[in-house]
């Protein structure tokens, strides 16, 4: 019996101390991460109580871990897509819309019609322009002398 209560006791006693070697290497090993092709070890630094990250290729050692350093790049960009999308969307239905209108309707990018010189002038505009400088009884002569010209013409036509 004495056997079996020395094994009981020195189990006892090695048990916690086992348990807490494995429980440190386990620890160690979930410290060891793989990430971007380089082994990575998150290390506890005691004097500033926070981790810091050392890669075993490069001997590097951050700050920041980089698995949410590449979280938050991916981020900024989607981020930047969601917000920018829509300005994008809007430009380019512009230019397809002025190309559209290009190629349909060219005679609207091209602005108003110049009036052309045709010779021809509204009897309005004549008597307007005949009338500038007179005064007003100038104008009721040329009125007169207007109504009394198709008068003249049709007694003109009469005597031939």
């Amino acid at each position: 019996m004495s056997g079996l209560a020395f094994l009981a006791l020195a189990s006892a006693q090695l048990l916690p101390s086992a348990l807490a070697a494995a429980k440190e290497s386990a620890k160690k090993a979930a410290d060891t991460f793989m990430f971007g092709g380089d082994k990575w070890r998150t290390v506890y630094d005691d004097m500033r109580k926070k981790a810091y990250y050392y890669n075993f290729r490069t001997g590097q050692s951050t700050w920041s871990d980089p698995r949410k350093a590449a979280e938050e790049d991916a981020h900024r960009w989607m981020v930047l897509i969601v917000i920018m999308l829509p300005f994008v969307l809007c430009f380019a239905a512009g230019a397809a819309y002025l190309v559209y209108v290009r190629v349909n309707h060219p005679d609207v990018l091209k602005g108003p019609k110049k009036p052309t010189k045709s010779g021809y002038t509204h009897s309005l505009a004549k008597a307007a322009k005949a009338s500038k400088g007179k005064g007003p009884k100038q104008d009721e002569a040329a009125a007169a002398a207007a109504a009394a010209a198709p008068a003249d013409a049709a007694a003109a036509k009469k005597d031939n």
